[in-house]
C-alpha cells in the first residue's frame, strides 16, 4: 500500500500502484527580476504572453534569453506543459506517442519563431560554453525547480534570480512537464518483499533520506522543510 501524501500521479495506471516517487521536478518560470526592471518587462503569466516577451527581447535586447531548448528533456519543458501527447503512458505496456496533436503543434509554433531570433538557445544549459555565453544574458528560463540548486548557482548573481508560477495556455489551467524525478520500484524476484517494501516506503518519505536530496519531495510532509532549505543555499 502507497503511503499516506505521495504524489502518485506516473505511478498509478487504471488504479494499480507500479511505484513510489521519491521527487518532483515540475517546471517553473524562472527570471532575472533585475533585468525585468532595468528593460521594463513584465513577468509573463501565459505561454501566449512569453512568446511575446522573447519577441521583444529579440528586437530591443538581442543576445538575452527567454528560453532554451538545447536539452533532451526540451519536449518537458514545452510540449508537456502544452498536454501533447508525446509520451503518454496509457496502460501497462502501452504508450501513447502524436506528435500531430493540436497540442503539439501549437507549442512548435510558439517556439520555433523564438529559436529562429535568437531569444531561445539551442545550446544545453549544461554546455561547456553556456556559461561564458550567457552568463549575463539570462533574462528568464522555463525550467525544472532543481535549477535554483544545480544550475544558478554561479551562473546568475545571488539574489538577482526568481521564480514564478508555471506558464499557463491562455484560458487553461497550468500543466507542467518534469525533467527528471525519480521513481522506486520493486523487484518482483524480491527474496523479502515485506523488507523490499519497508525500504520502498522509507526512500520517499523519511526526511533522513529526502533531506539530502536536490528535487522536490513527492512527500507533502517533507515539502515545506525543502524549500526552507533552498533558501539558504
Amino acid at each position: 500500500m502507497a503511503p499516506a501524501n505521495v504524489t502518485m500521479a506516473g505511478c498509478t495506471i487504471n488504479g494499480t500502484v507500479y511505484c513510489l516517487r521519491n521527487d518532483l521536478a515540475q517546471n517553473l518560470f524562472w527570471y532575472n527580476s533585475d533585468l525585468m526592471k532595468q528593460f521594463g518587462y513584465s513577468v509573463p503569466t501565459t505561454w501566449q504572453q512569453w512568446q511575446a516577451l522573447g519577441e521583444q527581447v529579440a528586437a530591443h535586447h538581442p543576445g538575452y534569453l527567454v528560453g532554451s531548448a538545447g536539452d533532451t528533456w526540451t519536449d518537458d519543458l514545452y510540449l508537456w506543459p502544452s498536454r501533447c501527447p508525446a509520451n503518454d503512458v496509457v496502460g501497462p505496456n502501452t504508450i501513447e506517442i502524436n506528435l500531430s496533436s493540436p497540442n503539439c503543434t501549437r507549442a512548435a509554433a510558439l517556439v520555433d519563431p523564438l529559436i529562429k531570433d535568437g531569444s531561445v538557445t539551442l545550446e544545453s544549459v549544461f554546455s561547456s560554453t553556456f556559461d561564458k555565453t550567457y552568463t549575463d544574458k539570462i533574462l528568464a528560463l522555463v525550467g525544472p525547480s532543481w535549477y535554483g540548486a544545480d544550475l544558478f548557482p554561479g551562473l546568475v548573481p545571488k539574489g538577482d534570480l526568481a521564480a514564478a508560477d508555471p506558464l499557463s495556455w491562455a484560458g487553461q489551467k497550468p500543466a507542467t512537464g518534469e525533467v527528471g524525478g525519480g521513481l522506486w520500484f520493486m523487484s518482483s524476484h524480491a527474496k523479502d518483499p515485506a523488507a523490499a517494501a519497508a525500504m520502498l516506503t522509507w526512500l520517499p518519505t523519511s526526511w533522513a533520506s529526502q533531506g539530502i536530496s536536490v528535487g522536490y519531495p513527492a512527500y507533502v510532509a517533507d515539502q515545506t522543510k525543502w524549500v526552507a532549505g533552498q533558501k539558504v543555499r
